[in-house]
């Protein structure tokens, strides 16, 4: 996965579910990603902040308690739980999200039992044999909550479902957010080239009425975009044109097949030019949403075929004339040699 759980989750809100589970049963807890980032504590007890992990010898017991949940947890155990060395329960559960191991989540420093007067003698050895301040380390010792196993169990599997809750409802709407600012640079880079475009870009809807039609019809043809609002087929295209421009049309709406075609269009100044349209039709799961269209103005590209053909049949026509003025030579040498031949004095030209 791409997202860090942090980046899924509302902290103060995660904070807040802890800070009460420990407010209604006492249950110390902690919420770390895999990195190893704290995002919530709630409920740490002072034999450990304020005693054991102070205590280099006893600390490397708390790192080894780490260690162990953590091989535990590799091992795929739903729940890794260890006593530590010094008599309290440590433990701890992954959160998943979509298959990976994204955080953990911990609850430590507690009792499944009441601890009795020889438990209290125990710490009370500890405390000397680490040199703590034994009735301050024996307070903090009273402190630590008495969570039965079964009630732990639970308390763990609300902690872990709600951190996976909300990381799925932030991943939810971390993919929403890329892919709505996906769309939008979609979009921004078809404006741009919609603008930087000398073609003239329409969209239609499934009936033919235009949804989008480019800036671009102004400079071209003079007419606003606004101004082909509710219009399917222009009357400002010419008389001539106006049937091929509508079966043009239709074989477009058809879905069939890509349609190019040719027609006069009056411009707003009162001129004729002429334009090219490619229509291609749209479709989503096999259903025709609409038709996008490019048109191009072409009415240069016209008058250089024309000027063309008029050259073309300037041209043939003078090599029709030609020709028979070939014939005709040669119709003239045969009747000449004929007449000499009468006259008895054969020569050939």
């Amino acid at each position: 996965m791409k997202y860090l759980f942090e980046e899924l989750i509302d902290k103060k809100q995660l904070q807040k579910l802890t800070d009460s589970l420990y407010s209604a049963f006492g249950l110390p807890s902690a919420i770390v990603t895999v990195e190893g980032k704290i995002i919530t504590a709630s409920g740490w007890q002072e034999i450990c902040t304020d005693f054991h992990r102070k205590n280099p010898e006893t600390e490397k017991d708390c790192i080894e308690s780490d260690t162990q949940l953590s091989k535990m947890q590799k091992d795929g155990k739903k729940y890794a739980i260890y006593n530590c060395p010094r008599g309290l329960v440590d433990s701890s559960s992954p959160v998943i999200i979509e298959g990976n191991h994204v955080a953990n989540v911990f609850t430590c420093q507690f009792f499944y039992e009441p601890p009795t007067d020889e438990t209290e003698l125990e710490f009370r050895k500890q405390a000397k044999q680490y040199d703590f301040d034994e009735e301050s380390y024996i307070s903090a010792f009273r402190k630590i909550p008495v969570i039965p196993e079964e009630k732990h169990h639970l308390i763990l599997d609300v902690l872990v479902n709600f951190a996976e809750m909300l990381s799925n409802i932030g991943l939810t709407r971390k993919r929403e957010l890329e892919k709505t600012r996906e769309v939008e640079e979609s979009e921004k880079k078809y404006r741009l080239l919609i603008q930087n475009s000398n073609d003239i870009t329409i969209l239609q809807d499934p009936d033919g009425l235009p949804i989008f039609i480019s800036p671009q019809i102004e400079k071209i043809l003079g007419y606003g975009p606004e101004e082909f609002k509710n219009i399917k087929i222009p009357k400002q295209i010419h008389p001539d044109d106006l049937a091929n421009t509508i079966e043009a049309n239709q074989r477009a709406f058809s879905g069939k097949e890509l349609i190019n075609y040719e027609y006069r269009f009056k411009k707003k100044n009162g001129e004729y030019c002429w334009l090219s349209h490619t229509a291609r039709p749209l479709f989503n799961n096999g259903i025709l949403e609409g038709v996008h269209s490019n048109v191009s103005d072409i009415t240069d590209r016209k008058k250089t075929e024309k000027v063309l053909n008029d050259k073309l049949y300037k041209l043939e026509r003078l090599n029709e004339l030609m020709i028979n003025r070939e014939l005709k030579m040669v119709e003239l040498k045969k009747e000449v040699n004929d007449l000499l031949k009468q006259l008895g004095k054969e020569k050939k030209y």
